[in-house]
């Protein structure tokens, strides 16, 4: 066989191998990445709230800490039927490492949160979260009939620190 020929197969080969195992690396972190993308939003805490009925409506703050290290972008929505259809809607942001303050309103909810003290008892209940994080979108649903709920945390006995 021709030297050269020899050499441009090494070559190749080496080349082909290099290429499978640089795939298989960035393989490898593009799912770690992943991984702990994936699962930064379940590291968010609730760490104190405040709640209190305004009119027909609920108003509440309240302190969301992010202990991973990268910033989280969040959007809730609620729905609730308790007599009439209630509402709520919020986006946000959490740095890394760091704590937001969120003013969270409840339409339509003021007069089932002043008849049980911060709790409901929905007769269907709908909660969509969205969070991005690095490059990804995450969306969680949940939705139940006739349980209870906190609106949208633990009242004050609850041993929750108000913000």
């Amino acid at each position: 066989m021709n030297p050269k020929r020899k050499l441009a197969l090494a070559i190749t080969g080496v080349v082909l191998a290099a290429t499978i195992i640089t795939a298989l690396e960035v393989l490898v972190v593009y799912n770690s990445l992943y991984q702990f993308a994936s699962s930064a939003p379940y590291e968010l805490k609730q760490t104190c709230g405040t709640v209190g009925p305004d009119g027909n409506d609920v108003d509440g703050l309240i302190g969301i800490t992010n202990p991973t290290s990268v910033a989280i972008d969040v959007s809730w929505s609620f729905e609730f039927m308790v007599n009439t259809l209630a509402f709520g809607a919020v986006s946000f942001h959490v740095p890394a490492h760091g704590i937001s303050y969120v003013f969270v309103r409840f339409f339509n909810l003021g007069q089932a949160y002043r008849l049980d003290l911060g709790l409901i008892h929905p007769s269907l209940y709908q909660f969509k979260a969205s969070y991005h994080v690095l490059v990804w979108f995450f969306t969680r649903h949940e939705s139940s009939t006739n349980g209870t709920l906190s609106v949208p945390f633990s009242p004050p006995e609850s041993g929750w620190l108000y913000c």
